[in-house]
Protein backbone atom coordinates (compact mmCIF):
# COMPACT_ATOMS: atom_id res chain seq x y z
CA UNK A 1 0.00 0.00 0.00
CA UNK A 2 2.86 2.39 0.83
CA UNK A 3 4.71 1.42 -2.04
CA UNK A 4 1.58 2.03 -4.38
CA UNK A 5 1.08 5.75 -3.12
CA UNK A 6 4.46 6.48 -4.19
CA UNK A 7 4.44 5.04 -7.05
CA UNK A 8 1.45 7.74 -7.80
CA UNK A 9 3.21 10.33 -6.64
CA UNK A 10 6.48 9.94 -8.80
CA UNK A 11 3.55 9.42 -11.41
CA UNK A 12 2.00 12.65 -10.91
CA UNK A 13 5.60 14.11 -10.63
CA UNK A 14 6.78 12.46 -13.89
CA UNK A 15 5.27 13.47 -17.35
CA UNK A 16 6.61 10.49 -19.16
CA UNK A 17 5.44 8.12 -16.03
CA UNK A 18 2.39 9.80 -16.35
CA UNK A 19 1.70 9.33 -19.90
CA UNK A 20 2.37 5.83 -19.76
CA UNK A 21 0.08 5.60 -16.36
CA UNK A 22 -2.67 6.86 -18.27
CA UNK A 23 -2.40 5.17 -21.16
CA UNK A 24 -2.52 1.15 -19.19
CA UNK A 25 -5.37 3.30 -17.40
CA UNK A 26 -7.32 3.47 -21.12
CA UNK A 27 -6.26 -0.02 -22.21
CA UNK A 28 -7.51 -1.26 -18.49
CA UNK A 29 -10.93 0.65 -19.44
CA UNK A 30 -11.04 -0.73 -22.67
CA UNK A 31 -11.16 -4.25 -20.84
CA UNK A 32 -13.57 -3.14 -18.36
CA UNK A 33 -15.91 -2.23 -20.94
CA UNK A 34 -15.47 -5.11 -22.75
CA UNK A 35 -16.44 -7.23 -19.93
CA UNK A 36 -19.53 -5.16 -19.14
CA UNK A 37 -20.59 -5.25 -22.65
CA UNK A 38 -20.44 -9.18 -22.40
CA UNK A 39 -22.38 -9.50 -19.04
CA UNK A 40 -24.89 -7.30 -19.86
CA UNK A 41 -25.18 -8.66 -23.23
CA UNK A 42 -25.98 -12.15 -21.16
CA UNK A 43 -28.66 -10.29 -19.21
CA UNK A 44 -30.27 -8.81 -22.18
CA UNK A 45 -30.12 -5.45 -20.57
CA UNK A 46 -31.17 -2.32 -22.33
CA UNK A 47 -28.40 0.37 -23.44
CA UNK A 48 -25.63 -2.10 -22.97
CA UNK A 49 -23.33 0.41 -24.45
CA UNK A 50 -24.16 3.60 -22.26
CA UNK A 51 -24.75 0.88 -18.89
CA UNK A 52 -20.55 -0.37 -19.76
CA UNK A 53 -19.15 3.05 -20.25
CA UNK A 54 -21.16 4.15 -17.12
CA UNK A 55 -19.52 1.37 -15.12
CA UNK A 56 -16.04 1.96 -16.32
CA UNK A 57 -16.30 5.47 -15.25
CA UNK A 58 -17.62 4.50 -11.75
CA UNK A 59 -14.96 2.09 -11.34
CA UNK A 60 -12.26 4.99 -12.09
CA UNK A 61 -14.44 6.95 -9.42
CA UNK A 62 -14.58 4.31 -6.79
CA UNK A 63 -10.77 3.56 -7.35
CA UNK A 64 -9.61 7.37 -7.29
CA UNK A 65 -11.79 7.64 -3.94
CA UNK A 66 -10.07 4.67 -2.30
CA UNK A 67 -6.48 5.84 -3.23
CA UNK A 68 -7.59 9.33 -1.83
CA UNK A 69 -8.76 7.46 1.39
CA UNK A 70 -5.77 5.27 1.81
CA UNK A 71 -3.32 8.98 1.90
CA UNK A 72 -5.73 10.19 4.85
CA UNK A 73 -5.91 6.38 6.14
CA UNK A 74 -3.02 4.60 5.33
CA UNK A 75 -3.84 1.71 7.62
CA UNK A 76 -7.19 0.56 6.45
CA UNK A 77 -7.76 -2.75 5.89
CA UNK A 78 -8.58 -3.23 2.03
CA UNK A 79 -11.63 -5.07 2.15
CA UNK A 80 -13.05 -2.29 4.90
CA UNK A 81 -12.20 0.19 2.09
CA UNK A 82 -13.59 -1.50 -0.70
CA UNK A 83 -16.88 -1.96 1.61
CA UNK A 84 -16.64 1.64 2.24
CA UNK A 85 -16.34 2.74 -1.21
CA UNK A 86 -19.65 0.39 -2.28
CA UNK A 87 -21.57 2.34 0.83
CA UNK A 88 -20.57 5.57 -0.40
CA UNK A 89 -21.58 4.80 -3.96
CA UNK A 90 -24.78 3.22 -2.77
CA UNK A 91 -25.92 6.41 -0.82
CA UNK A 92 -25.01 8.68 -2.98
CA UNK A 93 -27.12 6.64 -6.34
CA UNK A 94 -29.88 6.42 -3.38
CA UNK A 95 -29.64 3.05 -3.09
CA UNK A 96 -30.54 0.71 -0.32
CA UNK A 97 -27.79 -1.10 2.00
Amino acid sequence: RELILKRLDLTERTPALRAAHIARLDRASEQVEQAALRRLGRERATDTTERAKMLVSLSHAAMHWMLGRLRVEPTIPWRNLVDRAVTVLRDVAGGQE
